[in-house]
């Protein structure tokens, strides 16, 4: 996997200790939703400073605006004030890493002409 932008990626360690490697958080959260359970450990890239942040830790902001690598329009900051600032600028709404599965069947429904 090629991480073209850094600052729309994540990392997730799974049970078996594998490293996988994701150029957009929502295909880690996809990724998730199929799991067992939480990740080991998970990272994501600060949208501002693309530095490494603990996934438990970071603050996620979602807009239909944001245009990411794979469409599904996640952003993570290190700091609550970014991410807050991000989301008033970017017409979204911060969100919490639990709500992303949510948020991917919302955006699976209206690609799939749901309602």
């Amino acid at each position: 996997m090629i991480i073209a932008e850094p600052r729309f990626s994540a990392s997730l360690v799974s049970g078996e200790n594998d490293v996988l490697k994701f150029d957009d958080i929502g295909c880690a959260a996809h990724y998730q939703m199929n799991q067992p359970g939480p990740p080991e450990r998970f990272w994501v890239h600060d949208f501002l400073t693309e530095q490494w942040v603990d996934g438990k830790a970071a603050f996620f902001v979602y807009s239909g605006n944001l245009v990411t690598p794979m469409g599904y329009g996640l952003a993570a900051f290190s700091g609550r004030a970014e991410a807050e600032k991000f989301a008033e600028n970017e017409k979204g709404r911060q969100v919490s890493w639990e709500e992303t599965p949510g948020i991917l069947r919302s955006k699976s429904q209206l690609t799939k002409g749901g309602t």
